[in-house]
């Protein structure tokens, strides 16, 4: 990978980090756009409404979860789930409400703020709550909650998720790339063609089967991030047409695991990144399509682990 391949895979993952952690790693500059790649159209961007990482992976960057996986550990785990959307959690109740303290400084990319009500909206949709009007057209992760008895918002900065027994899995389930929050005020069926979230980058164009392409947020609540000025997803789905692009510099990353299986042996030296997970990480870890990354051996971040 090129010195400007890795700079600009460190700006994308840096992205997303609360200010803290993102210190933690040398500051990369401003400004670039981030060329990624696709093997497919995807089927829509309502990621609660697929199955599938071409979903995932373009859309993500669009939104954020309650909580996620911190993307520098390697290892999953409860112990690894840092905040997003919410500032702080707590189990009540014996283990049977697991109550959100949410952040107070976020926009939807329409400029409505985030409250409870979003949470509820998404959660209750997905649970196919009695009432509730919208309806995913698949709904492939309603059995995940079906131990959550109601979900109650008390104010608009707090939300409970009330259990019908104690399920430490659930936190782990709200860190997937597969739990992003969606807005109330937008109907579900204008989130299979648009994006309207609260994430780094926002949808500037879509052209089906050519190309995605994501502009900054420039009200991203993480202040001075991302750094980029946007992501590029061309669709290329032969894949010699894929690796030739690569080679010759027009994208800077490849899709999901293509890089790590296909490309490592042939890289000189010892860079080699991964940009993203496949599938099935994903349903356990992923946190925006490009949800974590290792880039090794650049000469200006050696060592550095980053994440968009």
């Amino acid at each position: 990978m090129s010195r400007r391949s890795s700079g600009l895979l460190v700006c994308a993952f840096l992205a997303f980090l609360p200010f803290s952690m993102a210190n933690s790693a040398q500051t990369p500059k401003a400004g670039g756009i981030l060329n990624a790649t696709l093997l497919e159209a995807p089927p829509s961007f309502s990621i609660h409404d697929e199955t599938t990482i071409s979903a995932v992976w373009p859309a993500m960057p669009c939104y954020n979860n309650l909580v996620l996986f911190d993307p520098l550990k390697k290892q999953e785990s409860s112990d690894t789930i840092i905040p997003e959307l919410a500032e702080k959690w707590a189990l009540q109740d014996g283990g049977k409400s697991l109550v959100f303290f949410l952040r107070k400084d976020v926009k939807w990319h329409d400029g409505r703020p985030f409250t409870s009500k979003d949470v509820k909206h998404t959660f209750d949709t997905i649970r196919e709550v009695e009432g509730v009007t919208a309806k995913l057209r698949v709904n492939p992760r309603k059995l995940w909650y079906e131990n959550v008895v109601t979900i109650d918002t008390p104010d608009p900065y707090a939300v409970t998720f009330r259990l019908k027994r104690p399920q430490p899995s659930l936190l782990l389930m709200l860190a997937s790339g597969y739990s992003p929050i969606y807005p109330a005020h937008v109907p579900v069926s204008e989130l299979r063609s648009k994006c309207v979230g609260t994430g780094p980058f926002k949808l500037k164009e879509y052209r089906q089967g050519e190309l995605i392409e994501m502009v900054k947020n420039p009200d991203y609540f993480v202040k001075g991030r991302p750094y980029l000025d946007g992501i590029r997803y061309t669709i290329i789905k032969d894949r010699g047409t894929r690796y030739s692009a690569l080679q010759a510099g027009r994208q800077d990353i490849a899709f999901i695991w293509e890089v790590a299986n296909d490309r490592r042996d042939d890289q000189a030296g010892p860079a080699a990144a991964r940009a993203g997970r496949d599938e099935h990480e994903c349903q356990r870890s992923c946190h925006r399509q490009l949800q974590a990354a290792d880039v090794q051996g650049s000469e200006d971040l050696e060592g550095h682990q980053s994440r968009y």
